[in-house]
């Protein structure tokens, strides 16, 4: 019987629960972790990756990417779904920018990504996105958003997603305090250092800033 619930991603279980959902949920929880921050001038982003290919051309990330010069986002799980949604949140930002010749609000963005990732639960034939992000931009003030595989998504002041993401939130709830941009990079390197341990190099990390426009940050 619970094989029957499984097949679909818009059947509901008798318990009440989207099966397919729980399974996209593990796999965006199995990718390595990313942490975000709000800061009094702008907004930090960066991730820790497993492992990094040297052979691997400078530049070149999949866990965070830049949507538009005041946007950016950081991804965990299935990036090839995520790169989906980038590609999909580009278009969108540049035809905001072409017809109404400003950058499109934040908020705006992640209720596009809201209504992409809820259409995978709807339609037969679909499968959930199996990818969580961390969406950050400034546009009146610096903004930070998380998404959820069902298309939900909240805002916060500092939140992670992947692997040690429980870790990371309760260290984040503990000494999360209002800080500069500058003061978030040493911030955020200082969680990474005390969670992942040996695990831990500053050779795997990336990331990116918003102040007043997108910067990666590779130098740590």
């Amino acid at each position: 019987m619970e094989d029957e619930y499984d097949r679909s991603s818009t059947m509901f279980t008798p318990e009440g629960r989207i099966s397919q959902l729980e399974y996209a949920s593990k796999t965006a929880a199995q990718g390595s972790p990313c942490i975000g921050l709000v800061c009094t001038d702008g907004v930090v982003v960066i991730a820790h990756h497993r492992k990094r290919n040297r052979l691997l051309a400078d530049g070149f990330s999949d866990k965070v990417v830049q949507i538009d010069s005041h946007l950016g986002m950081g991804l965990s799980g299935l990036l090839s779904d995520g790169r989906r949604i980038v590609e999909r949140l580009r278009v969108v930002a540049q035809r905001h920018k072409l017809t109404f010749d400003s950058h499109v609000r934040v908020k705006e963005m992640l209720e596009e990504v809201s209504a992409m990732l809820q259409n995978n639960t709807q339609f037969d034939g679909m499968r959930p996105y199996g990818v969580r992000m961390l969406v950050a931009g400034v546009d009146s003030e610096p903004r930070l958003y998380l998404t959820d595989i069902n298309g939900s998504f909240y805002g916060y002041r500092a939140a992670s997603i992947g692997d040690h993401a429980d870790e990371l939130h309760e260290k984040l709830q503990d000494s999360y305090k209002k800080m500069t941009v500058s003061e978030g990079i040493g911030f955020i390197v200082g969680l990474y250092q005390e969670v992942l341990g040996d695990a831990f190099s500053k050779d795997l990390l990336d990331g990116f800033t918003i102040t007043d426009t997108y910067v990666p940050v590779s130098d740590f």
